[in-house]
């Protein structure tokens, strides 16, 4: 296995160990509410200690491997687009300004670290998660398991397909608004002295004013999209509980109670 395999093994393992340590948690605050003798309870408070301290260690290893793997990718990316520039674009690229075209080199390479440990990665352990939850809560119940399934598969194809495309579409705006921002700033930077001689100051401010503003808007469009996906998982969570809740009757009410809180 790669080590990027390995630090989304270590991801998955790291929530599983949240996971674990809900259920066990939540089961130990209920059935310590009956007052049963504290020998009863000895084995679910080692659990909890355990899920505890292991989910911190599995995603410090994860995080340490998978950021370890992106930053190298991020070098070898950033080498080879100045590579790539000095040999395809020695003088510059028709059409864009200074300021753009070194705003895009940083920003887009950068992408490649963000895309890494942002979305593939937490989408991967995510589903993974995802799956043995459901298939330990179809072994408990399955009903249950699969009533949590359903849910979970329509929240992660509405997250994954529709909001990734809406927000997509307000980042490539925000990147040619960015781009135009960097320009402006530059030029602003290296012809100070024949923009206050030729009096083009107010232009040059109006114009960074315009991008700053659009480069706002489609931030606030991307943020406003972000929480609605937010919005998608607690609201489809809310749903998946209440379900559950309604549908396994004949289960221990601790056990139900307990599995609620994953």
């Amino acid at each position: 296995m790669t080590k990027l395999a390995w630090g989304r093994t270590f991801g998955v393992l790291s929530q599983l160990a949240a996971i674990g340590l809900l259920l066990v948690s939540a089961w130990l605050i209920v059935r310590a509410a009956e007052q049963p003798p504290v020998l009863y309870l000895m084995v679910a408070i080692v659990a909890v200690r355990f899920f505890g301290l292991s989910r911190a260690a599995l995603r410090f290893v994860e995080r340490l491997l998978t950021h370890d793997v992106a930053l190298a990718r991020v070098t070898e990316a950033r080498v080879a687009a100045y590579r790539d520039l000095d040999r395809v674009a020695p003088v510059g690229v028709p059409g864009r300004r200074r300021g753009d075209l070194v705003s895009r080199v940083v920003s887009d390479v950068d992408a490649v670290q963000d895309r890494m440990l942002r979305l593939r990665s937490p989408w991967i352990v995510a589903l993974a998660s995802s799956l043995l939850t459901v298939a330990l809560l179809v072994v408990v119940d399955p009903v249950s398991g699969l009533v949590v399934g359903l849910g979970t598969a329509v929240v992660l194809v509405l997250v994954r397909v529709v909001v990734p495309r809406a927000v997509r579409r307000s980042g490539d705006r925000s990147s040619g608004w960015r781009g135009d921002l960097a320009a402006d700033v530059s030029h602003g930077v290296v012809a100070a002295p024949d923009l206050v001689a030729y009096g083009a100051t107010d232009l040059l401010r109006a114009s960074a004013h315009r991008s700053i503003d659009l480069l706002s808007d489609a931030q606030r469009r991307t943020s406003r999209l972000s929480g609605v996906g937010e919005a998608i998982v607690l609201v489809g969570a809310g749903v998946a509980v209440a379900a559950v809740a309604a549908l396994s009757g004949g289960l221990d009410p601790v056990l139900v109670l307990s599995l609620i809180h994953i």
